[in-house]
């Protein structure tokens, strides 16, 4: 049964189903669902949780031999399998349908990436469709973005002008978790009236509107104007420059190792694979954009730069190192020719 995210409540205070299918590249949103999924099955009677991840390690007898095992300690028990990939494989495609057409107690939970038309034709998602819930999740675009804030604060029993809702929506940025937050925080200081504009600015006054997270997005997405606008921003709101500086780096040193492997000839599956660069999975396609769009050595030259601009903030170098992050991200997200002008301006 296919089910909107809006819907879930109601369903599950009738009945839970045996299997819920959540699939998604919003983590949010995905979480959000899935604690309430969690919350019903304890309700439910299940006491006991078990949760698997379909890692390197991971083993699809493994999940069949425990969902087939009788627990020691739980009548009923709920079963997570967290999978990294939307494509299950033979063996595991196999796994999950023979597990929705088992008779069982236990409730399981799945949760995957998007899934795209052909993964839905598959064997073992028809299979857990007939058996339970499944559930789709797209990315809320800034358009659709103020009415998902509209009704949050509905759900939290709080009115909010139109207005305040997109200001919000502005201040925000496409942040699900920090428009979430914000709504939470302003529905415990409304005291029973209408949030406006002036509220959503008062309440935002106290809290960056701009992070290291919204940072390195947007460097990697190629977002010149936002980058320019998210750093002046932090440095306006007084914001620290060395962690903001470790957190491009970070990401520097993460693509400059995709380069170096792909340029090696690792395919770019195997790379991405390594759950040891860090690449959380939501950033992989604008990672190998950004990997893309400079030579494998171009991304050294970029990590050194964050050394320079690590020395101009303690004093040692006599550079703006506001500047010279700027200069950075232009460098990062755009294509060379580009960046070279743009930062060639900007040093002037």
């Amino acid at each position: 049964m296919q089910l909107r995210a809006e819907q879930l409540e109601r369903h599950l205070a009738d009945r839970i189903a045996p299997f819920y299918l959540l699939s998604g590249d919003e983590p949010f949103q995905v979480s959000e669902v899935a604690d309430l999924i969690r919350t019903a099955a304890g309700a439910a009677g299940c006491s006991e949780r078990l949760v698997f991840a379909t890692d390197r390690e991971f083993e699809w007898s493994e999940l069949t031999a425990q969902a087939g095992a009788m627990s020691l300690f739980a009548a009923r028990r709920l079963i997570e399998l967290k999978m990294l990939s939307g494509r299950p494989g033979k063996e595991g495609g196999a796994t999950l349908a023979h597990l929705a057409g088992a008779a069982s107690e236990d409730v399981m939970l799945i949760t995957t990436p998007r899934l795209d038309a052909t993964a839905k034709r598959a064997a073992w998602y028809k299979a857990v469709a007939d058996a339970g819930v499944t559930i789709d999740f797209w990315p809320i675009s800034a358009a659709e973005l103020p009415q998902w804030i509209q009704a949050r604060f509905s759900a939290a029993g709080v009115a909010a002008s139109r207005d305040a809702c997109q200001f919000l929506a502005g201040r925000t940025e496409g942040n699900l978790v920090a428009a979430a937050q914000s709504v939470a925080l302003l529905a415990l200081l409304s005291e029973g009236r209408e949030i406006d504009v002036e509220d959503v600015a008062r309440a935002a006054g106290g809290s960056a509107r701009y992070d290291s997270f919204m940072l390195v997005d947007a460097v990697l997405a190629g977002e010149l104007e936002r980058c320019l606008r998210i750093v002046r921003g932090m440095r306006a709101e007084g914001a620290a420059l060395p962690p903001l500086v470790g957190s491009v780096a970070w990401m520097l040193r993460a693509a400059g190792d995709i380069a170096r492997r792909v340029h090696a000839g690792e395919s770019v599956s195997a790379v991405f694979g390594d759950r040891a660069l860090g690449v959380w999975r939501q950033r992989r396609g604008a990672v190998e954009r950004a990997v893309r769009r400079h030579p494998a050595d171009a991304w050294y030259g970029f990590i050194a730069e964050t050394n320079v601009i690590d020395q101009a903030s303690k004093g040692m170098r006599s550079d703006d190192p506001w500047l010279l992050l700027e200069q950075l991200c232009v460098g990062v997200a755009h294509q060379p020719l580009l960046a070279r002008q743009t930062r060639n301006a900007l040093a002037w």
